[in-house]
C-alpha cells in the first residue's frame, strides 16, 4: 500500500508542478486562498500546495476557505481539524446562497451549477476581504474534458476551464493547478492518504444534472472503445489551428 501511495503522490506532484511552471500559476509573494469543499479534489490540492510551499524557492502564502452552505456542525469540525493537520489557516464563509438560489433559479435548470457560480463569487469576495490575491480550485483533468465537451455539444462554443483567469472586476485571479491530474489518481491518493472527506447536504445534491450525466456516459464510452480519447480531446483544446477553423 505504501508503494502505491508513493507512486500516486509522485505522479500528482509531477502533474501539478508541471502546470504551475508552464502557466506561471504561482509567483513570489502570492497569497492563495483554496476553495475547500471537503471533497477529495480540494483536500488533495491543499496537501500539494502546502508541500510546494515548504520546499519552493519562492515565498507564497496558502490558506483554506469553505463556503458554509448547510454544513453540519460535525462537518465544520472535520474541516477545521483537517486544516490544522495541514498547518493551514482556515476560514468559514457565511453566505445566503440558499436564499439566492430559491429566488433566482429557473425551473429545470441545474441547482448545483448555480451554487458553484455563487460559491466562486463568495470566494472571490472573501479573498479580497482577507487580503489574498488568488483563489484556487481543485478542478482536474476529467473536469476539463467534461466541461469542454459540454460547451461544444450543448452551447456551441469552444470553451472550458482555464488554468488561470483574472476576475471580471480585475481584482484577483483564479488558478486551477490540477488540470493535468486524472480523477482516478486523485481518488486513489485521497483514499490511501485517508483524507477527511465530507459530502454535500444541499437539497440540490440529489438532483443530478442530466447534461452532466450524458456527457459523462459519452466520454466513458469513447474511452472504453478508443483508449486515449480523453487525452486527445484535452490536447485538442490546447492545439487549435486558427487558420483552419470557421
Amino acid at each position: 500500500m505504501f508503494k502505491q501511495l508513493e507512486k500516486n503522490e509522485k505522479m500528482l506532484e509531477y502533474f501539478i508542478g508541471k502546470l504551475i511552471v508552464e502557466k506561471g500559476l504561482i509567483k513570489h509573494g502570492d497569497s492563495i486562498l483554496i476553495g475547500l469543499s471537503g471533497g477529495k479534489d480540494s483536500w488533495t490540492l491543499a496537501y500539494f500546495l502546502k508541500k510546494f510551499q515548504a520546499k519552493a524557492s519562492i515565498k507564497f502564502e496558502v490558506a483554506l476557505a469553505s463556503i458554509d452552505v448547510l454544513l453540519q456542525p460535525k462537518q465544520k469540525e472535520i474541516l477545521k481539524k483537517g486544516a490544522t493537520q495541514l498547518g493551514l489557516d482556515f476560514f468559514l464563509i457565511n453566505n445566503n446562497i440558499e436564499q439566492i438560489i430559491s429566488a433566482k433559479r429557473h425551473p429545470g435548470t441545474s441547482y448545483c451549477s448555480l451554487c458553484r457560480k455563487l460559491r466562486q463569487a463568495y470566494l472571490y469576495r472573501a479573498a479580497q476581504d482577507l487580503g489574498y490575491n488568488k483563489i484556487a480550485f481543485g478542478h482536474h483533468f476529467d473536469d476539463f474534458v467534461e466541461s469542454y465537451m459540454t460547451n461544444i455539444l450543448y452551447h456551441g462554443r469552444t470553451k472550458s476551464l482555464p488554468a488561470i483567469v483574472t476576475a471580471q472586476n480585475g481584482l484577483g485571479q483564479l488558478i486551477r493547478p490540477m488540470l493535468y491530474c486524472p480523477q482516478k489518481v486523485i481518488a486513489r491518493f485521497a483514499k490511501l492518504k485517508k483524507m477527511p472527506i465530507i459530502t454535500c447536504h444541499c437539497k440540490g445534491s440529489n438532483q443530478p444534472d442530466p447534461k452532466k450525466i450524458a456527457i459523462h456516459k459519452l466520454l466513458n464510452n469513447l474511452e472504453r472503445n478508443n483508449p486515449g480519447a480523453k487525452r486527445s480531446i484535452f490536447a485538442a483544446a490546447k492545439n487549435i489551428v486558427t487558420d483552419h477553423v470557421f
